[in-house]
């Protein structure tokens, strides 16, 4: 059968490569992960990207799988993502381009020993979980240093009127260094050594509770605001967000398919 997309994803395609950085929030059914698939696709080709890496929810990983690779079953439904005999083949979105896929899962000892005994080569997609997430951090101070300093720049964001003082900035810079320190704890893989040079990442509205609070907004009717506690999967995700957008013109993608309501 045909590959095509349809009027909504090629508008939301024509979007997305547009820009070094986008965000697709399209309803489920309208085909979001084959769209995703599209420009990951184009991306390679056109050499925007050599090796991008995709993170999704880990019940997830099996079905970007047979999307982007295809699979084989026989009659009774039973799937394969090897050719085995008595099984038919169903092809996917990449079959026959020569892109290949580095399947690293939630990144445990066993892939961890793959990833590091085989570099990511160019022209692959890395597929991993966001367990997987939790374990790439960034090695060099200058970068780290560099994260911690955007962040302390959006807190400094100043309700209107307020000025905090001098030991309070130094009190949250120590805070901010703690809490890099903290979502580091089970890191084991430097992103620098993977060489990754795009970052998509699917049901992109559950890296959310960033930061502990946000004022709200007195000097307008919307008396919008939240407290709450931090989140270190969302943590990792502007950790590593910035680095792409320092070292990769900010070449990042989100999917979500329930952006309001999250």
């Amino acid at each position: 059968k045909e590959f095509l997309l349809t009027p909504v994803q090629v508008e939301s395609f024509k979007y997305a490569v547009a820009r070094n950085s986008f965000c697709l929030a399209l309803t489920i059914g309208f085909g979001k992960t084959s769209t995703a698939i599209s420009i990951l696709s184009y991306l390679l080709q056109s050499g925007v990207a050599k090796r991008p890496m995709v993170i999704v929810p880990k019940p997830l990983l099996k079905n970007w799988m047979r999307e982007m690779n295809g699979y084989w079953a026989d009659d009774n439904n039973n799937i394969s993502f090897v050719e085995r005999e008595g099984m038919k083949q169903h092809f996917g979105i990449l079959t026959g381009t020569g892109i290949q896929i580095n399947y690293l899962s939630n990144l445990n000892k066993k892939y961890q020993t793959v990833l590091k005994n085989n570099p990511i080569r160019d022209n692959t997609i890395t597929l991993m979980s966001y367990e997987a997430l939790e374990k790439i951090y960034i090695q060099d101070a200058d970068e780290r240093m560099h994260v911690i300093n955007t962040w302390k720049t959006i807190l400094k964001q100043s309700v209107e009127g307020k000025k905090e003082s001098e030991r309070s900035e130094s009190k949250k810079m120590l805070s901010l260094i703690e809490s890099l320190n903290k979502v580091d704890k089970d890191a084991v893989i430097p992103i620098d050594d993977t060489k990754i040079d795009f970052i998509m990442v699917d049901e992109a509205h559950r890296l959310k509770n960033m930061f502990v609070g946000v004022e709200a907004d007195k000097s307008s009717r919307i008396k919008s605001g939240f407290k709450g506690s931090s989140s270190n999967r969302a943590l990792r995700a502007f950790y590593l967000s910035q680095y792409m957008h320092k070292n990769y013109k900010g070449r990042l993608g989100f999917l979500t398919a329930t952006p309001f309501s999250n």
